[in-house]
């Protein structure tokens, strides 16, 4: 602000809300200084017969356009003006703009505003934690079973249908899925009529069998168009728990039965599969690489969700209802756009969800504060820990993602504002990629007791090295006592 300027402020803080209300005096000549300027500012937009734009006397402003007006456009200049002066006197850290609340006096102002405050983040002792890190490497049943569906995808059929269904036949059924014990709440009918395909061999049949093991064993014997139910309750021997401990009914027919011819595991089959391998035994090395990548990925996520919900918990967080309002604006974005994927129109899918736009956001309410939370812990997590994007790694990873999607020939094509406006987010985009997979490396790290050993290795090499400089040192020492012995 250019002029000196007298303030009167009263803070009052609402820590439930995390934002304070000032109440603030400013003197009278001031005011009288931005009416002048608002004066001036009308008389430049509206046309006074007999004077240029902006040059009629401030009596002549006042009788055309009145007292009220002037006045009206000077305290919203003057609060403007004054309102980074308030926030640096009242020592604030807004997280966005104030909004007046009252204007008690215009002359002299006599205001009332309240302010949002940024977030404030008082973390637990996040270097504390501690969790095992079990990871466990893709076993050889593993790959034989991501094999087998590799020989069953490329098996060779041929229809039959005069006699049941045998060992060796693919067989194609329609089937709904029921669970008869389900949560409050839970959709019990997971699937109606869904097509789904089994090859019936004891030799394929796995935990990992859809849509349980022993299953195939209930075709045998079948006819095309016959009808038959099962139910199976899931438990520990079974693949994934989303079902654990539910008794699901299924309901079936039988559409089609083929006789299934494998094609034989060798070097050539691994070839047809990819032919960068050359023998059976290289692509069972690449399985073993995409299952542990998969399977490390869920594992880290999952690990990675436990020791976050730790931290949060431990942790002390305040936001302002502004960012509740953003997340939530957020969220209904994204459910607009996924109705729109689904073609439906925001209101009609309200409407099939017996639900208002209000009422969906107050039942993710808990959900969303869970993930602002978790965001602003996590950003100062990475503060505290100074991670940083190198630009060499964010020019490689641009690179990267740009290859991969094709996206090198695209962006020439555009025109150049529009290509550097999409170049300019892919480039936020990375960094902010880069930054999440460092923090996230680092809170393994930290939880595992990885730096703690790393920590530990460094100073053993650190006391090694300093031992080996006092060994050399006395050996010197030894050398010149034996050159002054032999002088003598």
């Amino acid at each position: 602000m250019q002029e000196d300027t007298k303030l009167k402020i009263q803070k009052t803080i609402n820590e439930q809300e995390h934002q304070v209300e000032i109440s603030v005096e400013l003197e009278q000549d001031l005011m009288e200084r931005h009416k002048r300027r608002a004066a001036r500012k009308i008389a430049k937009q509206a046309k006074i017969p007999g004077f240029r734009p902006g040059k009629a006397p401030y009596p002549v402003i006042v009788r055309n356009f009145g007292e009220e007006a002037i006045v009206d456009e000077a305290l919203e200049s003057v609060i403007n003006d004054v309102y980074p002066e308030m926030l640096k006197e009242a020592e604030i850290e807004p997280y966005g703009p104030g909004s007046i609340t009252d204007i008690e006096s215009k002359e002299p102002p006599k205001f009332k505003l309240l302010i949002p405050l940024m977030p404030a983040v008082e973390l637990a002792d996040y270097r504390a934690v501690r969790k095992d890190y079990g990871f466990e490497s893709a076993s050889d049943d593993e790959v034989n079973q991501v094999l087998m569906n590799i020989q069953i995808q490329q098996a060779v059929t041929e229809p039959v249908e005069d006699r049941p269904v045998e060992s060796g036949d693919m067989v194609q059924l329609t089937m709904t899925q029921t669970i008869k014990n389900p949560d409050e709440g839970q959709e019990p009918v997971i699937g109606t009529d869904m097509p789904q395909s089994v090859y019936v061999n004891s030799k394929f049949d796995t935990k990992d069998t859809m849509p349980y093991k022993g299953f195939m064993k209930k075709l045998i014997g079948l006819n095309i168009g016959d009808e038959k139910k099962t139910t199976h309750t899931y438990n520990e021997l079974d693949e994934g728990d989303e079902l654990f401990g539910k008794k699901v009914e299924f309901k079936f027919k039988v559409d089609a039965i083929s006789k299934a011819d494998l094609p034989e595991l060798n070097d050539e089959f691994a070839q047809t599969v990819n032919p960068e391998m050359e023998t059976l035994d290289d692509l069972k090395e690449n399985i073993k690489e995409q299952v542990e990548g998969y399977r490390k990925q869920q594992y880290e996520n999952d690990y990675l969700t436990e020791v976050m919900d730790e931290i949060v918990d431990g942790s002390s967080v305040k936001y302002p209802t502004e960012l509740f309002d953003a997340e939530a604006h957020s969220f209904v974005h994204q459910m607009q756009d996924q109705a729109a994927r689904q073609g439906m129109e925001w209101e009609a899918y309200l409407k099939a969800n017996v639900q208002t736009e209000e009422s969906l956001i107050e039942e993710q309410k808990p959900e969303l504060e869970k993930r602002i939370k978790r965001v602003l812990v996590l950003e100062e997590i990475a503060r505290l820990e100074d991670l940083r994007v190198e630009n060499e790694e964010l020019q490689a990873k641009v690179m990267e993602t740009m290859v991969q999607g094709g996206l090198m020939n695209y962006l020439q094509s555009l025109p150049k504002q529009q290509a550097d406006e999409i170049s300019q987010r892919l480039t936020m985009d990375s960094a902010n990629q880069i930054l999440n997979d460092k923090l996230m490396r680092r809170l393994i790290d930290i939880a595992s007791g990885e730096i703690e050993k790393q920590k530990k290795a460094l100073e053993d090499a650190t006391d090694l090295e300093k031992l080996d400089a006092a060994a050399g040192g006395d050996e010197e020492e030894t050398e010149e006592e034996q050159e002054e012995e032999s002088e003598e």
